[in-house]
């Protein structure tokens, strides 16, 4: 299968994403996030990104990131995050 392509502005939404879990990600980290993104972007037109989550806890493990109550919502316009799930993610990361 080829690899798909991303845009920029995918690119982004994806080093945004990342940033708000973990100042210092690995590469990889930023590549199974963005397989992730892309992924549900293109079945769902969104994704959310929160430890409950299990493809992104298993990520988080993966790379000793422990995401904690943070929450990131990705869709076509914005990434918005917030510090807890219990709270609408109204921080805008990337628009």
């Amino acid at each position: 299968m080829a690899k798909k392509t991303i845009t920029r502005k995918q690119e982004n939404m994806v080093k945004a994403a990342c940033e708000f879990f973990a100042e210092n990600y690995t590469k990889g980290f930023y590549e199974e996030v963005g397989d992730l993104v892309s992924r549900d972007m293109a079945e769902l037109s969104c994704c959310v990104l929160w430890k409950r989550d299990e493809k992104f806890e298993k990520i988080c493990q993966n790379h000793g990131i422990e995401p904690g109550k943070k929450e990131v919502v990705i869709t076509r316009g914005a990434v918005r995050g917030t510090h807890s799930w219990s709270k609408e993610p109204t921080e805008y990361l990337y628009y």
